[in-house]
């Protein structure tokens, strides 16, 4: 998906579609075809992966913020229809990680401000460094796990600070 920063009323109605196919529709159809067997079998762990965006409004990021809210919503759904199952079902709602992606959108801010990507990715979140996607995954293997099963429905930040609820 491109770079896109700029207002609702400007947005282009096949990235609006793109934005809730990749990120809202194409999870629900994954759960939906996995679901049965890990409820057949009494066991299983649905991680979703949402965003901080998914819980706060983003200026300019109403396609993204609009699917990763949706996200969330669906996971917290789920969660309680299969609640008894064995299931879990969670999302993580990463802040500024240091991604392909998340570079590109970084220096377009760096830009827009006039300041240094380091400076920038300083001003992120209180630790003052961009998280590392490794971060996310070691957060993934713990949902994932046994010690995960009284984990569900929640929509856990990993954003250095940034969002605290």
């Amino acid at each position: 998906m491109s770079l896109i920063t700029k207002p609702i009323s400007e947005y282009d109605d096949d990235f609006w579609d793109l934005s809730l196919l990749v990120n809202l529709t194409v999870p629900y159809l994954l759960m939906k075809a996995f679901l049965p067997s890990m409820i057949a079998h009494g066991w299983g762990r649905i991680i979703n992966i949402s965003s901080v965006a998914g819980k706060k409004g983003v200026k300019h990021g109403g396609a993204y913020c609009s699917s990763k809210h949706g996200l969330i919503g669906l996971t917290r759904t789920a969660a309680l229809e299969v609640a008894s199952s064995g299931v879990t079902v969670n999302a993580i709602c990463p802040g500024h990680i240091r991604t392909t992606f998340g570079l590109r959108r970084l220096k377009h801010d760096a830009e827009q401000k006039g300041i240094s990507l380091e400076e920038i990715e300083r001003s992120c979140n209180p630790i003052q460094r961009l998280l590392e996607p490794e971060e996310v995954a070691h957060m993934a293997v713990f949902l994932s796990s046994d010690g995960a099963g009284g984990i569900t429905g929640q929509a856990l930040n990993i954003s250095g600070g940034y969002l605290m609820d």
